[in-house]
Order: C-alpha cells, then structure tokens, then sequence
C-alpha cells in the first residue's frame, strides 16, 4: 500500500485500511477465522472506535469502522493462500505489545506491519527443500520401506516441492501447482526405485506426496465449522477435498506413464 496515500486519508479510514491490511495478512499465512476476529478486534480497541465490524470469507476480507459520527466500510481481496505462522504469532505479539506500549498511530502500525510481512523465512529455501525430503524419506522407512526406497522419496519429494514452490511464485493455479508437484513426486522417485532396485518401491511413491497433504487448511477447516463459521468453514473444506483429488490425479498420471502399476 501506497504511504503517501495512506497519509492523507482521513483518521476514520486511516484505521479501517490499516485493520484491513492486518486482516489480510493473517487469513493469507493460515490464520483460523476465529483468531482473524479477535486480532482485529483488540486492534480496533487501540484507537477508541466506536463501531467496528468485519466480516471474513474465504478469499476476502470486509471491515468496517465507526468513530463519531463518520463511518467507513471497506474490502479487499486476499491474495495467495500459504501458511507462515510465524507471521501470524508475530502479528499477535504486535497487537499485545501496543497495547501495553500506550497509543500508537495507524501510520505506525501500518509500518510494523509492513515489517512483519516483509520479513524472510526463518529458513533458507535450500534447508526447507532438504527437510522435506528427508520427512517424506522418513515416514517411507516408517511404512516399512528400505534405505533404496527411502533415498528415492526423498529426492522425489524434494524435487516435486521445489517445482512447486516455484509455480506458486510464479501465481498459477494452485490445484496445477499440487497436481505438477505430486507429478514430479511420485514419477521421479518411481523411477529412481526401478534404478535402485528396491523391492518396497510402492512406500517409496506414496510417502514421496505427503508433503502436499494440506494440514493447516483442514486443521482451520474443522476448526471454522466447530466454531459457527460455516462459510469459511465449508470454503476451506472444498480446498482440502480438491487437494487431495488432484494429488490423487498426479499420482494416477505418474503411475501410468511410468506403467508402476505393472512393476513388480
């Protein structure tokens, strides 16, 4: 968002675009809806409003505030679902610093904010594409596969996720980026169990998606439904469905063109 702009707004906006803005930064690294309305909430407390809505879907957020007599209702769209909780905790931690630190601006705490959203991964991409490697290679040893299984999941795992890291980069479809990387999964280490000769190639291609199985979202899913949010709930619940149909469909495809189903 544009500071100059943001500046000459007038105080009432000033506060709804920056609670739209921290809205918008938790439902997009996997905040629970429930933890997106009382974060707002505690937000809108530090400038006084008198009235203070919002209303969270799945790929947008509403917000309105009210001080005096001058409301303001805005929207805005959110853009690419991943999951960083490490932003979400960070943001909290914000929220309850400034409201044991005395008044804050909305101009400052859009500018933390901006801090807290531009900040790197804990990780280099480089350690997260090894780790997760070696996770699915772990639970192919723990489903019974061999040392040859569990070298051939891991290089398959590892490359499956960094292909797909890069599609979401790059803003394809999120179903296409999970139907290439459980693709280039389960064909890579597929093959690689025919080189290496494992007779548990089978635990090798399975374990080689798992990194795909979408955790977090079915996690706030259930958790959206418990809780009375049915729309985000239900949203959130199709996600996980057509995320384990299309890492089924990418499995299926590299199965018959790699012909496993008649290996063995």
């Amino acid at each position: 968002m544009n500071s100059s702009r943001f500046q000459e707004q007038g105080s009432v906006e000033q506060v709804c675009i920056v609670i739209l803005e921290l809205a918008r930064i938790l439902l997009e690294n996997g905040a629970e809806t429930r933890r997106v309305f009382e974060t707002t909430r505690e937000a809108s407390r530090l400038f006084d409003v008198d009235e203070f809505n919002v209303l969270v879907t799945h790929r947008s957020v509403i917000v309105t505030v009210g001080i005096d007599t001058v409301t303001v209702t805005r929207n805005k769209r959110v853009g690419t679902l991943t999951v960083n909780l490490s932003k979400v905790a960070n943001i909290s931690s914000l929220i309850a610093g400034a409201k044991k630190g005395g008044k804050v601006t909305p101009l400052e705490l859009k500018e933390q904010l901006d801090a807290v959203e531009a900040s790197l991964q804990p990780y280099h991409l480089s350690v997260i594409i090894i780790m997760v490697g070696l996770a699915c290679g772990g639970f192919c040893r723990i489903a019974g596969g061999d040392w040859l299984a569990f070298a051939a999941c891991t290089a398959g795992a590892s490359a499956g996720f960094y292909a797909r890291h890069k599609m979401v980069k790059a803003y394809f479809e999120p179903m296409l980026c999970v139907l290439v990387g459980a693709f280039l999964s389960a064909m890579i280490s597929s093959s690689l169990a025919r080189v290496f000769g494992t007779a548990t190639f089978s635990n090798s291609v399975a374990a080689s998606v798992l990194y795909l199985v979408p955790g977090i979202p079915m996690i706030n899913a259930v958790s959206d439904l418990l809780k009375g949010h049915m729309l985000t709930g239900i949203a959130r619940s199709v996600t996980v469905l057509l995320t384990a149909v299309f890492v089924a469909l990418g499995l299926i495809l590299a199965m018959k063109l790699s012909g496993l189903s008649y290996y063995g």
